[in-house]
């Protein structure tokens, strides 16, 4: 696990690669953060990142401020109106079960590069690999509270999602089965 007081240059490191490094079963790239009222897309996201197998003993992230497509480096406005701190993600991730190790960040965009000016930052969450080998899913229900398109998203107690390449998908027992015997069979680092 990287040290709290560690992760933001281990976040810097990563946007200073972010040209060689594509989206994959442990990092994901969104331009802005979540809605505050669509939490399904969040827990979604997480999820599918905890659950991930192709990377076993890889720490996995979800970084704001960068263009998917592309990765280009944006950052995102300090003060953006959906972003939220550690300790209010963490009220939302105490919906996940088994407990799921997830640590939010900012950091001055100006930190990765000098001309996106200091009005603006990168945000990641920070799954460690040592969460792996657990099979995270949804304690509640989870509903958003905006509508998409006139339908407003809702997932039941013991949902869950897995990450597979760059792709999301639904949870199901072949996962399962697969995440447990790679945790089994998993030689610590």
């Amino acid at each position: 696990m990287i040290e709290t007081t560690q992760l933001g240059n281990k976040l810097i490191e990563l946007l200073h690669k972010t040209e060689t490094i594509p989206e994959n079963g442990t990092i994901d790239f969104k331009l802005e953060p979540h809605p505050k009222g669509k939490d399904c897309e969040l827990f979604k996201d997480i999820l599918a990142l905890a659950n991930s197998f192709s990377r076993p003993n890889e720490d996995r992230w979800l970084i704001y401020g960068v263009v998917n497509q592309t990765r280009e480096l944006k950052g995102i406005p300090r003060n953006h109106s959906d972003l939220l701190d550690d300790a209010n993600y963490q009220q939302k991730f105490a919906k996940i079960r088994p407990s799921l190790h997830v640590e939010f960040l900012t950091i001055p965009a100006s930190h990765v590069r000098e001309d996106l000016g200091d009005d603006k930052v990168f945000a990641a969450f920070y799954i460690p690999y040592e969460s792996f080998g657990e099979v995270y899913e949804l304690s509640t229900v989870i509903e958003d509270r905006a509508a998409t398109k006139g339908k407003v998203t809702k997932y039941h107690e013991g949902t869950s999602f897995v990450r597979i390449g760059s792709s999301t998908s639904f949870l199901c027992e072949e996962h399962r089965v697969r995440i447990r015997g790679l945790a089994n069979s998993r030689i610590p680092m």
